[in-house]
């Protein structure tokens, strides 16, 4: 299978911090929503991960295109394109999703012998008033016994932080997706407010928790 035909709906963009060593754009993930002429809606996820295989232990990213896949529905959108209903083609040959007359709109690239990068063309997209512009770190906070710990221990795909396992909070703590404030040490909400406030490449979203 070298190339299928599809309508370009728009992307949705994820960013995972998984490194420190990376920047949000490197280490993001793109679901690209496509349709077929039959109105079937289709996704396509370009990952950069952090990868640590190389025999001396240099850290690289690597790009991958997904396998097409059938969905309900589109959901959040962060990127629309500029032409309305344009028809693209994906090449798992060239690993790259492009318009009929041949301009990428995204793509896998070689960056160096060790590493790959997924991009697309932000110039062929518009921001969506929900696009992401600093990568979300969730502060989960509240009561004991409300299920902050069960549900954050349920999200496999995310980094989380549980402020009782230490007496004191790390600066590394920004790195993490879901931070679960604890109540075994009144001081850490604070301290996390604060860590999390004086990081310009992210942005603080509370999530509380309570019971009746």
């Amino acid at each position: 299978m070298a190339s299928l035909e599809y309508r370009l709906i728009g992307i949705r963009e994820f960013r995972n911090s998984q490194t420190a060593l990376y920047d949000s754009r490197e280490m993001s993930q793109y679901t690209i929503f496509l349709r077929s002429d039959l109105y079937q809606i289709y996704t396509i996820t370009m990952e950069n991960f952090y990868d640590c295989s190389d025999p001396e232990f240099i850290p690289s990213t690597r790009g991958e295109l997904s396998d097409i896949k059938s969905v309900e529905d589109v959901g959040t959108l962060h990127w629309v394109p500029k032409v309305h209903n344009q028809q693209v083609i994906i090449d798992y040959v060239k690993l790259e999703i492009r318009t009929m007359d041949g301009v990428r709109i995204a793509w896998v690239t070689s960056d160096g012998p060790c590493s790959s990068i997924a991009l697309f063309d932000p110039k062929l997209f518009v921001k969506t008033m929900r696009a992401i512009t600093r990568r979300p770190v969730y502060v989960f906070q509240g009561p004991s016994c409300t299920g902050k710990s069960f549900i954050a221990s349920n999200l496999s795909s995310l980094k989380v932080y549980e402020t009782d396992s230490n007496e004191t909070i790390p600066e590394t703590v920004t790195n993490y997706n879901v931070i679960v404030v604890g109540n075994k040490y009144p001081d850490h909400l604070s301290k996390v407010t604060e860590l999390v406030s004086k990081n310009d490449d992210v942005e603080r979203i509370n999530v509380s928790f309570w019971k009746d």
